[in-house]
């Protein structure tokens, strides 16, 4: 797993991540593109202004897990299509 990871808008996340704590812009979301692939942080905010689009985007994945985030801005907090075996723990929307 990568530690302390900057979130930056429009990434896409293909191996497990622990985000670094902070304030996070990110109006176009982030989107998980692999499975079996953990999520994390320690408490980060991922934000946007605009109220559309999803923070967290994962499509036709499994074995994924989102913990210990928070979001605020999005029309979607997580959005999920198609998936199996998904965890969200500890995720504030």
């Amino acid at each position: 797993m990568q530690e302390g990871v900057i979130p930056t808008d429009g990434m896409v996340i293909t191996e497990s991540v622990r985000f670094a704590p902070g304030v996070y812009s990110v109006p176009s979301g982030l989107t998980i593109d692999a499975d079996d692939v953990t999520v994390e942080g320690e408490g980060p905010l991922l934000v946007s202004a605009a109220h559309e689009g999803a923070a967290i985007t994962v499509r036709e994945r499994s074995g994924v897990s989102i913990r210990e985030l928070a979001i605020s801005g999005f029309y979607y907090g997580i959005r999920t299509d198609g998936c199996r075996d998904l965890t969200v723990e500890a995720v504030k929307v």
